[in-house]
């Protein structure tokens, strides 16, 4: 009938896997479980009886309705729903959390109606729901994914991207959010922490996306949002990236890293590094057979925009790494990498160089070489449309001598030519 469990203290509740649960024997038309209450949403409350009366198990549950403020956690094979296409699961407030199957058959298309509220993958939980997830308009969905790599291979709010909802998301849980097919949310997707990979054209919806914290967004397809990237945000990818005029930011303390921990290309039609941002660049071969985006990471740029840097007077930092000791050097022998193919727009007589500063602190070489005396430089062909990283190992008695080489070099290819373009 119309009775329910109330807990007047102020911890969890816990219907456990010992509860049995013995159902009126009508038929089940519209049998609503509806999980709710007040306590702080770090409490876990749990509903989780596996034991049903057999002469009953076709009058289960037809409705879920997750409401209020609190957190709850469904567990158990089916827990207790009809499983069937017709069974509604509405996340309307607070949290719902769920292990593997506890939501019903993924066979079924039994809708998940997420509101104003959090969906989590439970305790390593990995189940893709994705062809059952409906994001409500107008509402700030959230996915909380604690461990492991969630993927949705299909689209929410139906197929082929899904109808249109002004919804937006947030990403929770240090786990891994993979999207791997198109979704049509404006709202706006927010990575507050772990990763998301957008592995297909579309998959973030239409709208900006924020990557904060200590969270990271992989881009693995061409995107078409604005993306902005605050402090401790990382935004990493293979050789898609972006092409929207609205452009890609990395803000004060945000960071760039093309694909990542490996070697690769990232393109954007318009990227903006501000003061204070950073570039991790990986090194790994210094041979001159090294390639662009193989022996080294390298950026495709339409448009560099560096006016903050310019205004604030704070450096960019390039932070060079490698994946074990980086091969190809020689001492005494300048070396040179493709660091960026851009076209930028900078003031008449400006040195673009002095906008970058270089930090080889976490970079290692081998053939017995120390990182001690390695000289860095930065240095930008106007003429070329490239901004390159040089390297060069000096011998002891040189040493000298080579810091001079590496400044007449600077001077005779800082700018050959004024470009005049849109920033």
């Amino acid at each position: 009938g119309g009775a329910g469990f109330i807990s007047s203290g102020t911890g969890a509740l816990n219907i456990g896997q010992d509860a049995q649960m013995d159902f009126d024997n009508a038929a089940a038309s519209n049998r609503t479980l509806s999980l709710g209450g007040t306590t702080d949403i770090a409490v876990e409350n749990i509903f989780n009886p596996i034991k049903f009366d057999p002469a009953e198990i076709n009058n289960l549950f037809t409705k879920l309705v997750k409401q209020d403020v609190n957190k709850w956690i469904v567990k158990g094979a089916g827990a207790g729903f009809v499983d069937n296409a017709s069974t509604e699961l509405n996340v309307e407030g607070g949290e719902l959390d769920f292990t593997t199957g506890a939501l019903g058959s993924s066979v079924h298309a039994a809708h998940i109606n997420v509101g104003t509220a959090t969906l989590g993958w439970y305790a390593g939980n990995t189940e893709d729901l994705s062809g059952r997830i409906y994001l409500n308009n107008t509402a700030a969905a959230a996915f909380n994914i604690p461990s492991g790599t969630v993927t949705l291979l299909n689209s929410f709010n139906g197929t082929n991207g899904g109808l249109a909802t002004t919804a937006s998301l947030t990403k929770y849980g240090t786990g891994t959010l993979e999207l791997g097919a198109a979704n049509n949310f404006s709202g706006g997707l927010t990575v507050s922490t772990g990763t998301v990979k957008a592995s297909f054209a579309g998959s973030v919806g239409s709208g900006a996306v924020s990557v904060s914290n200590n969270a990271t967004l992989v881009v693995n397809a061409l995107l078409a949002n604005k993306i902005n990237v605050t402090l401790g945000g990382t935004l990493a990818g293979n050789g898609l990236g972006t092409n929207t005029d609205d452009g890609v930011t990395i803000e004060d303390g945000g960071i760039l890293s093309p694909n990542g921990d490996t070697l690769g290309t990232l393109s954007f039609s318009k990227l903006t590094l501000n003061g204070g941002s950073k570039v991790k660049w990986q090194l790994q071969n210094a041979a001159d057979t090294a390639v662009a985006g193989v022996g080294y990471d390298t950026l495709v740029v339409t448009t560099l925009n560096l006016s903050n840097a310019i205004s604030t007077k704070k450096k960019i930092i390039v932070e060079v790494t490698s994946a074990g000791p980086a091969s190809g050097f020689v001492k005494t022998k300048l070396n040179k990498f493709e660091f960026a193919n851009i076209t930028i727009d900078l003031a008449n007589g400006f040195n673009v160089t002095n906008l970058f500063s270089i930090d080889a602190s976490q970079f290692e070489i081998d053939n017995n070489l120390t990182n001690d005396h390695l000289v860095w430089s930065m240095q930008y062909a106007a003429d070329r449309d490239m901004m390159y990283v040089t390297t060069m190992i000096p011998e002891p008695s040189t040493y000298g001598l080579g810091l001079g080489a590496l400044a007449l070099a600077a001077v005779a290819i800082r700018r050959r030519k004024q470009k005049k373009s849109v920033a």
